[in-house]
Formats: C-alpha cells, sequence, structure tokens
C-alpha cells in the first residue's frame, strides 16, 4: 500500500456501483487513523484545500458493518 491509500484487503470489501460510461464507485464506512493536512493545495490540479493522509508504516484502518441505502422508490 502506497502512502494515502486503503489497504486492498479494506478496499476489496468495499461495496461497488457500476455505472454506464463512468468508472464504477466504490462505498463504505471506515474507521481510520490518519493525518490530516492543510495549508496548501492538494489533490487534481490541486483543488483541494486539505487532505487526509493514511499512514503505509502503520496503516490503522477498520471497516465498519453497514449497508447502503436502496435507491429504489416504492
Amino acid at each position: 500500500m502506497a502512502e494515502g491509500g486503503l489497504p486492498k484487503a479494506i478496499f476489496d470489501r468495499l461495496y461497488t456501483e457500476s455505472r454506464p460510461n463512468f468508472a464504477p464507485a466504490y462505498y463504505g464506512k471506515l474507521r481510520i487513523t490518519a493525518r490530516f493536512d492543510y495549508g496548501s493545495t492538494y489533490g487534481h490540479l490541486g483543488g483541494f484545500r486539505y487532505q487526509i493522509v493514511i499512514s503505509a508504516i502503520q496503516p490503522q484502518v477498520e471497516l465498519v458493518p453497514w449497508s447502503p441505502q436502496s435507491t429504489t422508490t416504492k
């Protein structure tokens, strides 16, 4: 796992939603211990003022039980 990413074992257990003409969306509820950075620009084209970095040295990421809400209407 590179710094900033989720461990593969956690990522593989996220809910996946296929979307026509788009990359899949991944959903889950996580409990993490991480570093919160601010004061600069981060992400694609510097579009974010904050970032959360999960340490690659000792990641503390836990998948919390959760079920996505249904998008169907009755």
